[in-house]
């Protein structure tokens, strides 16, 4: 029995080894999927130089791309003391605890142009407004008098994207809303027009098992914001996958001035997705 236990306790390195996570992706119809195609971006190793969100994007280009430095504000929301004698007699802990609540407000701006037979067919300008919760907790003893030790916890309230896109001289509104624990809202207009966007909160990893490759649905709380799916008059046009690397989907027939629109109002989206990760 002991010989049978240990011959399985060797084998199973052997077969995990040879199942592996290649990628992830969003579920999509197989409808869509077949008449769409579709652009895979590699997500950049650093956030510097701007040059970094410069990519060829098939037979678009993404050029002058512009990154601001990020700006916060910091209000004091509470604060509090906590001294424990007995702990600090019996353990040799910290004297005092000092907790502090802060709301944090950042900003930052990004830009673009997209391309495409290097001539110019759109200009994006967005600015990212998020709002979080940092707690920072001080320890601190009798023998010291600076800090024995400081931690600090954040949390995402609220995050918000507002992108102008000039496309075909028309003006784009991309705007994106995002509360914790609640369902993203993304809306995309014009003066006489708009599209219909929803939010994907399902995640599919793509794993490779010897030279099959299986979809494996991920876990509901890994999956919040995962992608969107775009619709013209109930028709889905594209779709835009944020998890593993970024993937880009656009209808076949649609017009040129169409297309070029959607890949611009994706790629402003990824960009925002690389620029600030926290808002999913």
């Amino acid at each position: 029995m002991t010989k049978n236990l240990l011959k399985i306790a060797l084998s199973l390195p052997l077969l995990t080894s040879c199942v592996s996570t290649i990628d992830q992706t969003i579920p999509l119809s197989n409808e869509f999927q077949t008449s769409s195609t579709v652009i895979i971006l590699d997500n950049p190793s650093f956030r510097i130089p701007d040059s970094v969100y410069n990519n060829d994007l098939g037979i678009y280009s993404v050029v002058n791309a512009e990154t601001s430095w990020k700006s916060s504000q910091k209000n004091l929301v509470d604060r509090k003391k906590d001294i424990s004698f007995i702990n600090y007699i019996l353990f040799d802990d910290a004297l005092s605890f000092i907790s502090a609540e802060y709301e944090v407000d950042d900003t930052q701006r990004f830009s673009f142009t997209l391309q495409q037979n290097n001539e110019n067919v759109s200009i994006s300008k967005c600015e990212i407004f998020s709002q979080s919760l940092t707690k920072e907790t001080e320890a601190n003893d009798i023998e010291f008098s600076s800090p024995s030790s400081h931690s600090s916890h954040n949390t995402r309230l609220k995050t918000y994207l507002v992108c102008a896109i000039t496309h075909n001289q028309k003006l784009w509104q991309l705007t994106l809303k995002s509360y914790q624990n609640q369902t993203t809202i993304v809306q995309v207009k014009s003066d006489d027009r708009s599209y219909q966007v929803e939010d994907i909160s399902q995640n599919v990893s793509l794993v490779k098992k010897g030279d099959i490759i299986e979809q494996r649905h991920s876990a509901p709380w890994r999956s919040l914001s995962s992608g969107l799916e775009f619709f013209d008059n109930k028709e889905q046009v594209g779709a835009l996958s944020f998890v593993g690397k970024p993937k880009i989907w656009l209808k076949n027939d649609l017009p040129d001035q169409t297309k070029q629109l959607l890949v611009s109002i994706n790629y402003s989206l990824t960009m925002f997705n690389w620029l600030d990760s926290d808002w999913r």
